[in-house]
């Protein structure tokens, strides 16, 4: 963090704050005294970390149980919304982990979805997406499966 004092010596008060991290989020509190007067404002200090994305396995093996996981990794805050698809349509029988912090205060999840692939599923196309608050539009990885 640093603060400009040649801007200060002109009435301007700005905080600058460089290489940000998630302990930096907060309310900060900019306080003016001048001769006997003394002003006061608060400032709420948003940080968001966009989630990356990945798959973890696309090997399957046909007409048998199989486990497709996606994980989010480094976002923050933690509330993450992770839906499957095939081809365009929801998957409902996923499950998603609970968000676990890294030492960094980021955060990622695992989420697991459970298909028996035919031959029919060969070419069409997986994806998983997610939806998190430093995402102006849902992030998504599409794939197709990989027959063992």
């Amino acid at each position: 963090m640093s603060l400009n004092v040649e801007s200060l010596e002109h009435g301007y008060a700005s905080l600058y704050v460089s290489n940000v991290t998630i302990s930096d989020r907060g309310t900060y509190v900019c306080t003016v005294k001048y001769s006997t007067e003394s002003k006061e404002k608060e400032i709420s200090f948003k940080v968001f970390a966009r989630p990356l994305l990945s798959i973890q396995s696309m090997k399957v093996q046909g007409n048998t149980e199989n486990t497709l996981t996606c994980k989010a990794t480094g976002f923050f805050p933690p509330d993450i919304l992770i839906t499957w698809y095939i081809k365009g349509e929801v998957l409902r029988n996923h499950l998603m982990g609970k968000p676990q912090m890294y030492n960094d205060g980021t955060y990622q999840v695992d989420s697991n979805v459970t298909i028996t692939p035919t031959n029919d599923d060969q070419n069409q196309i997986f994806s998983c997406r997610v939806q998190h608050d430093s995402l102006q539009e849902p992030l998504q990885r599409d794939f197709q499966l990989i027959y063992e």
